[in-house]
């Protein structure tokens, strides 16, 4: 979702409290700031900003799920709004006045979020991304032979982690219903083969939370490279 908007320039604050802000005036969960939904909205309002132009649309054809996933993040879906305006504040306020990009805002669902934005002149972008995590401190790690996945499942409905590895289903090797902490056992050949991770839910469905392959994961996630 686009918006513009043209107004004299006055100071910038971080977006996540005001967009916080009308979340919470709705009653709805405050979302947590994410360092890899923030990198990636950085560098997609330099390319917008750069291009001149605002878009979904990357030069390459890549949507937000794309340049996420490009700089290593899972989760399985995601949410844009761009704005082009020289204040945060009015663009912040033409975002509240449309419906589809308060609907974004708003959206119940959302757990993280992460902006960013880029300026030439008075001229400035604004990026903001939304995410759903269900896993916390998600981690690869390659232990005696294997890849070693481990992560906690927030979701109080979790019943069991389930991890499907390329079409076979992999049972966990450490599952703490209490704590939600669950780890897997990889095998190495299988690193780059596409896996799904989720739970089963206690009314017998299945959810999937992230989608990852073990080798890129262990090697380029953003968020481990800055611990």
């Amino acid at each position: 979702m686009l918006l513009s908007a043209a107004i004299p320039l006055v100071s910038e604050p971080d977006l996540t409290e005001p967009l916080n802000n009308i979340r919470a005036q709705r009653g709805l969960v405050i979302l947590k700031g994410d360092k890899v939904l923030s990198l990636v909205a950085s560098e997609y309002a330099r390319e917008l900003l750069e291009r001149k132009i605002l878009s979904h649309q990357g030069r390459g054809g890549e949507r937000a799920l794309d340049r996420y996933r490009n700089y290593g993040g899972t989760s399985v879906i995601i949410g844009e709004i761009i704005g082009s305006g020289v204040d945060s504040n009015v663009v912040i306020r033409a975002w509240q006045q449309s419906p589809a990009h308060l609907g974004a805002i708003i959206k119940a669902d959302w757990t993280h979020l992460g902006w960013g934005t880029a300026r030439d002149g008075i001229n400035r972008i604004w990026v903001v991304l939304f995410t759903v995590k269900r896993v916390e401190k998600l981690k690869v790690e390659k232990k005696n032979g294997v890849f070693m996945l481990s992560g906690f499942l927030i979701p109080e409905e979790a019943e069991q982690p389930l991890l499907f590895s390329g079409i076979n289903l992999l049972s966990p090797s450490k599952w703490e219903p209490e704590t939600g902490y669950f780890s897997f056992s990889i095998p190495l050949q299988s690193g780059m083969d596409y896996h799904r991770l989720g739970y089963s839910s206690m009314d017998s469905q299945i959810r999937i939370t992230d989608v990852f392959y073990p080798e890129r994961l262990l090697t380029s996630f953003p968020e481990r490279e800055r611990q």
